[in-house]
């Protein structure tokens, strides 16, 4: 089995857009792929947990592009993990 080594490219849209007095969280999106080939993993599961607040929770699939994004994510601090088969979560 691999070790898991995964690359992320990570983009965050950092600014809540108010419209008609509703506040729209911000998403957090990136692609996710091996390292050592740099080759998309696709069906990745990734958790964004928060830190201080493990209620705080958001799971993501990769798509076939591995593509993935948090929608709704409240402002905090988070931890990121990604787990997939045929790879060992270090």
């Amino acid at each position: 089995m691999k070790a898991l080594r995964f690359l992320i490219a990570l983009s965050l849209t950092c600014c809540a857009v108010s419209i008609a007095a509703q506040t729209v969280l911000p998403s957090l999106d990136g692609v996710v792929v091996d390292m050592g080939s740099n080759a998309p993993l696709q069906s990745a599961t990734l958790e964004l947990r928060g830190v201080s607040d493990s209620t705080k929770r958001y799971i993501a699939v990769s798509s076939g592009t591995g593509q993935f994004i948090f929608r709704g994510v409240a402002a905090g601090n988070y931890s990121l993990s990604v787990a997939r088969a045929g790879y060992l979560q270090i």
